[in-house]
């Protein structure tokens, strides 16, 4: 969650993503029953496909992709996070959720 600023940040200045303590990479999720929901493994998107929404969804839609997906989706329409990036997005984010809040924004991004 928490990295170090880099050597090159102006000291007193507010840090922001992980610098900051605001961001997470969520990779995997635990059910209640104790199964495993692993993004690397589960997720099934491809870069540039939607994320949430109508004609959104894994593919192939495995019973695992679509609880992933559900419950991914569940966090975005309950606008927990103002940033949402996805294995959707890009591929330093294949096996990852970066979820992150950003203070003093309204707006929010998923991808």
């Amino acid at each position: 969650m928490y990295r170090p600023p880099t050597s090159s940040w102006r000291r007193g200045k507010t840090a922001l993503h992980h610098m900051g303590g605001v961001a997470i990479d969520a990779g995997r999720f635990i059910t209640k029953s104790g199964g495993v929901l692993d993004v690397d493994r589960h997720f099934h998107g491809a870069i540039g496909a939607r994320t949430c929404g109508p004609g959104a969804g894994p593919r192939p839609a495995t019973a695992e992709a679509k609880k992933l997906r559900a419950l991914l989706c569940e966090i975005v329409g309950r606008r927990l996070f103002n940033v949402v990036l996805t294995p959707n997005y890009n591929e330093p984010h294949k096996n990852h959720f970066h979820l992150e809040v950003t203070a003093g924004v309204k707006w929010f991004l998923v991808n």
